[in-house]
């Protein structure tokens, strides 16, 4: 889960639409609250919504099924995306409302694929 709250205005980060079939954007920090962030397209124009500084996740009903990512956070999330998918294929299925980090996914991975 992204943990926010220490972007700044001017931070770079990804832009999810998780319900949507609508590619990823880049996106800057154009203001920060005490509990939500807002974020600006590249023209400059603010995006709808506000996202929540300690998920990520869209705070409103223009940002429901969105949620924002640091670059580094996005890659993990794909990685461990990938991992899960790796480990059911294997007949291990692994709960997604479990936060597991990629490590533990990585780590189970390297225990079935050593037996």
């Amino acid at each position: 889960m992204p943990d926010l709250t220490t972007a700044q205005p001017g931070d770079r980060l990804i832009l999810v639409h998780e319900a949507r079939n609508m590619p990823d954007t880049d996106v800057t920090v154009s203001r920060v609250g005490r509990r939500y962030l807002y974020v600006a397209y590249s023209n400059g124009l603010e995006a709808r919504g506000k996202y929540d500084r300690t998920t990520g996740r869209g705070a409103d009903d223009h940002a429901l099924y969105s949620a924002v990512y640091t670059p580094e956070q996005l890659a993990d999330r794909t990685e461990g995306e990938h991992l899960r998918r790796e480990l059911r294929d294997r007949g291990l299925t692994v709960d997604p409302n479990r936060n597991l980090t990629t490590a533990v996914l990585r780590r189970l991975l390297a225990v079935l694929l050593d037996t």
